[in-house]
Order: structure tokens, then sequence, then C-alpha cells
């Protein structure tokens, strides 16, 4: 018995046709059971911050992009004296 993935010529040019095949699937399927993934992640919220001040509001925050640093990092101190500079006469 031989395998198969050590010759690819012999499926390869199946290989977007199934992915695109698959994928369509997998969106038909999502797009039909959004209301149980919906549900699912209320209640998954509702039981992690459940007695938080924030409550389902804090998720978003959370995850939200950080605004860019106002000034560059200052670069950390090195603990060796700085070595003296030559003097031009």
């Amino acid at each position: 018995m031989r395998i198969a993935i050590l010759k690819p010529w012999t499926w390869l040019h199946r290989a977007p046709r199934a992915i695109w095949i698959e994928s369509g699937i997998l969106a038909r399927r999502l797009i039909h059971t959004r209301h149980i993934l919906l549900a699912v992640t209320r209640v998954d919220f509702q039981k992690k911050y459940a007695g938080s001040v924030l409550g389902l509001i804090w998720y978003p925050l959370y995850s939200a992009p950080c605004c860019p640093p106002s000034r560059p990092p200052t670069p950390p101190r090195c603990a060796l004296p700085a070595a003296p500079k030559a003097r031009r006469d």
C-alpha cells in the first residue's frame, strides 16, 4: 500500500476545489447556527463577568487596541560608565 501524500501530483489539482467546498460548508453551518453561538457567547460572558462593575462592556474595552505612546520610550540606562570623549584642540 502506497501513501498518496508522497505523490502530490495525484491529488494536488483537486485541493483548491476541495478547500472552496469545505469553506462554503463551514460558512453555511456557521450562519445556520449563529443564534446558538451568540447564545453560548452571551452566557459565557455573563458567567465570566458576573458581579463586575463593567459587566459585558469589560471584554470589548479590554481587547480594544491601545493608543500609541505620545513619546518614544526612553532607552534603558547602562550600568557601565560612558567612555570619555576625545578632545579636539
